[in-house]
């Protein structure tokens, strides 16, 4: 097999209840191509560079877009502390603005808990 096609092996796209998630595979070096075998710190760095990334805060859009919420819901949530903020972003727009940015984590357990959100907006409808 080909270095390229032992490389593919050892990543793969996991469906999740979800959606996708990345699988990479080191238990068996042995299978591993040369490449990745020879330059083990590079390939680590790599990985951990790319895992804090996914660690970052994320914007409103994004907390949206996941959780399916509307923007008046993630206001509404946030401002009576549903939705917890993890700090704030500044765009420069002729002025600056300030947006709040969340925790991926948190929103992570918001995304596996749609009876959560299902809850809350009964709640508020309720008012």
């Amino acid at each position: 097999m080909s270095e390229q096609g032992r490389a593919r092996r050892l990543v793969s796209l996991v469906r999740t209840p979800t959606g996708f998630d990345v699988l990479i595979d080191l238990a068996n070096e042995g299978d591993m191509p040369l490449g990745l075998r020879i330059h083990t710190g590079e390939r680590d760095r790599q990985l951990q560079r790319a895992m804090a990334r996914s660690r970052k805060p994320i914007g409103q859009k994004v907390v949206g877009r996941v959780l399916g919420i509307t923007s008046a819901e993630r206001s509404r949530w946030g401002k009576d502390g549903r939705l917890p903020t993890s700090g704030s972003m500044q765009i420069r727009r002729g002025t600056t603005i300030t947006l709040p940015t969340y925790s991926p984590i948190v929103i992570e357990q918001l995304a596996n808990c749609p009876a959560l959100v299902a809850e809350w907006r009964a709640q508020d409808r309720a008012r």
